[in-house]
């Protein structure tokens, strides 16, 4: 009796499920084999400029200067050859323009100052307000007093200050400790005049109360009092001082420009003599090993690099597919072996 579902096949779902992971490993080996093969071609340098017939480049050369632009705000491009101080030649290879942007900048200063006629109630500056022209650039800022002295004092007439008297016409006026009498009022001003100076908050080592007056008639005040104001002369010490501040002044430099030249040494190939070169052409070349990263020996290096990585990229992936295909058949017989039908004795 034949098989009853002998035109069975597969199921679907199964097929595309084989075919799928079969399609996904070939792909990965592949994907593989070539990222390793153009990763071996890109590790190679950039090819440099090439010399002129009958020259070979040298060592290179940098040099950096700063540049202005010209009037109509180009840049002059560097000469494409330079020589050096003992006349060797140099090739323009590649040059750039870079930007500096401006930077803020301090610098600490120290100034001298000279302040004349200072009388004893007045001070000279603590600090003062610094702007001036440091490089080429506005500096601002401010400076401390760090020291001073005295380098000259003189008695000078002109001092002069006003004293009011209130509740004019009573026997006497109390002024803190000072008691002026009332019927000796500018004769006690000036005969206690070191007294009155205080009360006024005026040292009397600074100033002098040489004649009082009266200023005027008498009058009320603001609460109905009478009132009346004499002035008092005198002398008033005066002093030259010179003091010296010191602080820290800044400033922003404008932005500024750079060229960067490279340069190559140029050197002349040896002309070669008939009887040298014909000396030569008997003579075996030998063998370069080591002419810098693309000589012989690194092109063999990297040549036998990738040959072993893709032999066995390539021999894993014979090997898997051998696997999938021996997996594969043995799935089908035991599809086949299901299928069969049984016999009954």
């Amino acid at each position: 009796m034949l098989m009853a579902d002998r035109g069975k096949r597969i199921p679907l779902e199964k097929r595309i499920n084989i075919r799928g992971k079969i399609g996904r490993a070939v792909f990965a080996v592949t994907a593989v084999t070539a990222a390793v093969f153009w990763l071996s071609g890109s590790a190679l340098a950039m090819p440099q400029q090439e010399p002129e017939e009958g020259e070979r480049y040298g060592p290179e050369l940098r040099i950096t200067r700063n540049v202005g632009t010209a009037e109509d705000g180009e840049f002059q491009e560097p000469s494409d050859r330079y020589w050096d101080g003992d006349g060797k030649e140099y090739r323009l290879d590649y040059w750039e323009i870079l930007t500096i942007p401006g930077q803020d900048v301090s610098q600490r200063l120290e100034r001298r100052m000279v302040y004349t006629g200072v009388e004893g109630a007045e001070e000279i500056p603590e600090s003062i307000s610094l702007e001036e022209d440091v490089s080429g650039n506005q500096a601002e800022g401010t400076l401390f007093l760090k020291e001073s002295r005295i380098v000259r004092e003189e008695w000078q007439d002109g001092f002069t200050a006003p004293v009011t008297f209130h509740a004019y016409g009573a026997d006497e006026y109390h002024g803190g400790s000072l008691v002026i009498p009332g019927d000796a009022v500018l004769e006690t001003c000036v005969s206690m005049g070191g007294q009155l100076l205080e009360f006024m908050g005026l040292s009397p080592l600074e100033y002098r109360i040489l004649s009082a007056d009266w200023s005027g008639e008498s009058y009320e005040d603001e609460e109905g009092r009478m009132c009346r104001q004499a002035m008092v002369w005198g002398q008033k010490l005066l002093r030259d001082y010179e003091a010296a501040y010191e602080g820290e002044v800044s400033w922003t430099e404008p932005e500024t420009h750079e060229l960067e030249m490279v340069y190559r040494q140029v050197s002349p190939v040896s002309p070669v003599s008939p009887e040298a070169a014909q000396v030569a052409d008997q003579v075996p070349v030998p063998e370069v090993q080591g002419e810098g990263r693309e000589g012989n020996l690194w092109y063999w290096v990297r040549s036998g690099f990738v040959i072993t990585v893709g032999a066995g990229l390539i021999g894993i992936s014979v090997g898997l597919l051998a696997l999938l295909a021996v997996w594969y058949r043995q799935n089908r017989r035991e599809h086949r072996r299901r299928c069969l039908p049984r016999i009954k004795g």
